[in-house]
């Protein structure tokens, strides 16, 4: 299996409802159309808030009204990486690629987008250990 993560953040100007609203009903929908035969998994997890050193206060607490880094991370499984190169084949298609590129526009910050391609790892979960 290959992983793609995406660390997304909105355009400027919109709030982290229509953010949501906007990729759920919006651009997945557009990922379907296009790549839903690629994809063994699509999940998007919204970041209500995050933890370390810059985001806590003196005392330890959380700061208040603390901008997010991140609104969203996405997380896309390829069954093996001739699924993913042709995810990328599809999506370079110039007719894709404009159609993709002016969707995001609507509602990212693309100059703030970060992907990975990962290597999952299991070392082990809760009924592991029973």
């Amino acid at each position: 299996m290959v992983t793609m993560i995406l660390m997304l953040k909105r355009r400027s100007g919109m709030s982290k409802e229509a953010f949501r609203d906007y990729y759920e009903n919006g651009h997945a929908m557009m990922a379907k159309k296009y790549f839903a035969h690629l994809f063994m998994d699509y999940r998007r997890h919204y970041v209500n808030s995050t933890r370390g050193a810059k985001n806590l206060d003196e005392s330890g607490a959380l700061r208040k009204n603390r901008e997010e880094s991140y609104d969203a991370i996405t997380k896309i499984d390829f069954k093996d990486q001739s699924d993913l190169d042709e995810f990328e084949r599809i999506a370079s298609l110039p007719e894709v690629s404009v159609e993709l590129r002016k969707d995001e526009a609507n509602f990212l910050d693309r100059d703030a987008m970060r992907v990975s391609i990962c290597e999952e790892v299991k070392t082990w979960t809760a009924m592991d250990t029973i």
